[in-house]
């Protein structure tokens, strides 16, 4: 149905156009004047129509391609007005023949097929209508200061006909309009597709119009009279591409670069739209009274609820309080501060009663540092919620049991300490009044519980030790690690010098940390390398270099070394590799340095091979030295 009313339509028009050139063809046969003026008339109202239209849409138009065909068209429809008036006929200039009427219509073609031209310029591009409007008056009156002034080319000539002048202007008339045919193909992207082709028409029908007036020989000539049937069919074209279409359809003809870029931003923001939905966590987006227009698919899965549902909820008064307390001031915080704020595991009750956590940001939107709205970023932290508190409960007990045993390791080994000395006086006293008097077992006997009881009392020593580092240490503070190795040697001298150990070092930093503790690890690593030291004497180098926000002492030996698959073995309690007779000791060293290490922040490991000698490494963090760190952990 509705096809068929379009063709119908189309068939009226036809109809008519066809009745109207019929018409007016008729009337050339009855004055060819009045033939003349009709069809210059209705050109001059078409090009009055289009810069009508223009002018009153300027403030619509994104480009100024329209504007500049407007204001070119008024100029032209002046000079085919002096082109009517000037023909031969009308009386209007007495003393010019046909010369004149023909000198103003190439003057108006020139302005016409070079404004077409020109006016593609301007498809992307502002104009300044008055610096145009002063252009063209110059153009238009050089023009026709020219011709009245007998400066301008003849181009008819009486009984002769066209000049050369006339029939090369055509041609070059031609080929700048076919150029402009030829451009604007080349940016038909701005146009509405049925104005492009209507434009290009009347163009093309206008190629043929001046080819027409290139083969007249007189100004009442059938092929001048073929010229402006062709001129009247361009001007009509003209006509449906911009008045109809101005006055019908101005979407299509104005807003033809807006239909475009409102397109492009449709697309642009559903691309952005899908890029949203694909995040896990929640995105939502208020306006400035604080109402959510926007919700993502992430936020839908977060409250259990479709992301429709979050719009027009005014975020301060659409929810629980139960959440709001907890949420409110973190919103207000950003909202008034205009900054990024944070908010970390908020408890919230979703819509469907399930209790969770959530984390995010909450960002500001401005404009001219004025609040217009909210963007807001939701994580659900729930399960790290729950493990971290967890982690919390397990930190705090295991800090209780490590306190439990710490306290029970001292209590054990003060209770230990007094029945055991008691035991070692005895065992001391046999041996002072009974040694030789006995057989020779029960001198070994007695010399068997001697050392046993001594070495009892080392390990509990020891383990008391063990149990304090902890509980037991000194505040931190400044310490020159130097000074604590100068006391270390001193207090191994007698070892060191029976070895023929021989120490050296490296320029030793100051650090902060227990000097009690630390000159203990400085003494156990020392001491180690003198004690497990191969047929050579002992040679050990320690050096101090800082890496990465701590400093790194290393203490290199050449000693009898430690296979790789012990390495980690060797700082656990009570573990040995050799046996006492061998090397004696509790097994006790490595694990209390290896304590007071961790203690202060730092690492403790070795890097050795099996008769290749041991490099022991420890780390202390670099800190400052206002730093009141009790160093308790």
């Amino acid at each position: 149905m509705k096809k068929s009313l379009v063709i119908s339509d189309m068939s009226v028009n036809l109809l008519f156009g066809i009745s109207v050139l019929a018409g007016l063809y008729l009337t050339k046969f009855y004055n060819y004047l009045l033939f003349h003026s009709l069809a210059e008339m209705f050109s001059i109202v078409v090009a009055c129509g289009i810069f009508m239209i223009a002018w009153n849409s300027r403030a619509f138009l994104t480009n100024h391609y329209i504007l500049f065909i407007g204001i070119a068209y008024l100029f032209i429809a002046g000079m085919d007005m002096l082109h009517t008036l000037a023909y031969p006929g009308m009386g209007i200039f007495r003393g010019y023949g046909t010369n004149l009427t023909a000198q103003i219509w190439i003057a108006g073609r020139y302005v016409e097929s070079l404004s077409l031209l020109i006016a593609l310029l301007f498809l992307n591009r502002k104009l300044k209508p008055g610096f145009v409007f002063v252009l063209y008056t110059l153009i238009v009156s050089v023009f026709l200061g020219a011709i009245f002034l007998n400066i301008f080319p003849d181009c008819f000539i009486e009984g002769t006909g066209l000049t050369l002048f006339k029939k090369v202007s055509e041609y070059i008339i031609c080929l700048v309009l076919a150029g402009s045919v030829f451009v604007l193909y080349q940016k038909r992207e701005y146009y509405d597709r049925i104005v492009l082709k209507l434009i290009s028409a009347s163009v093309l029908v206008t190629i043929g119009s001046e080819f027409s007036f290139t083969l007249y020989a007189d100004a009442y000539g059938v092929f001048n009279a073929v010229g402006h049937f062709l001129k009247i069919v361009s001007f009509y074209l003209i006509y449906k591409a911009i008045i109809e279409t101005g006055l019908k359809k101005p979407y299509d003809l104005l807003f033809r670069d807006i239909s475009q870029r409102e397109q492009a931003l449709g697309e642009t923001i559903d691309f952005y739209h899908s890029i949203l939905d694909g995040i896990i966590n929640g995105v939502w987006v208020t306006d400035k009274d604080d109402v959510i227009f926007y919700a993502n698919r992430g936020m839908g899965i977060i409250a259990g609820i479709p992301p429709d549902q979050f719009e027009n909820v005014h975020v301060l008064t659409g929810f629980p309080e139960s959440t709001l307390r907890f949420f409110r001031p973190y919103y207000e915080e950003a909202k008034n501060s205009l900054k990024p704020v944070f908010y970390d595991a908020v408890p919230v009750v979703t819509p469907e009663g399930r209790e969770s956590y959530q984390s995010g940001w909450l960002i500001p939107r401005t404009k001219d540092n004025e609040y217009i709205g909210m963007i807001c970023t939701v994580e659900d932290v729930t399960q790290a919620e729950y493990a971290k508190k967890a982690l919390e409960r397990q930190t705090k007990e295991l800090e209780r049991s490590n306190r439990d045993l710490e306290q029970f390791a001292y209590a054990v080994s003060h209770d230990l300490t007094e029945p055991l000395r008691m035991v070692s006086s005895y065992v001391q006293l046999l041996e002072r009044r009974y040694k030789g008097k006995l057989d020779s077992d029960a001198d070994d006997f007695i010399g068997f519980a001697t050392g046993g009881a001594a070495r009892m009392h080392t390990l509990i020593n020891e383990m008391l030790a063990f149990s304090r580092v902890g509980t037991r240490g000194k505040p931190f503070g400044p310490v020159e690690a130097e000074h604590i190795l100068e006391q270390t040697l001193t207090d191994l001298s007698v070892s060191i010098r029976e070895s023929g150990a021989v120490v050296t070092h490296d320029a030793l930093p100051r650090v902060i940390a227990d000097a009690s503790q630390l000159a203990r690890v400085f003494q156990n690593l020392i001491a180690n390398a003198v004690k497990f030291r191969g047929e050579e004497p002992p040679r050990i180098h320690i050096t101090a270099e800082k890496n990465d926000g701590e400093w790194v002492f290393s203490f290199k030996d050449n000693g009898i070394g430690i296979a790789p698959k012990y390495s980690d073995r060797i700082f656990v309690i009570f573990q040995r590799l050799h046996t006492r007779d061998e090397y004696p000791g509790t097994g006790m060293g490595l694990a209390i340095c290896k304590r007071i290490v961790e203690r202060h922040g730092g690492r403790l490991w070795v890097e050795s091979r099996e008769g290749a000698g041991s490099l022991f490494c420890f780390t202390i963090p670099i800190k400052e030295e206002n730093c009141h760190d009790d160093g308790d952990r």
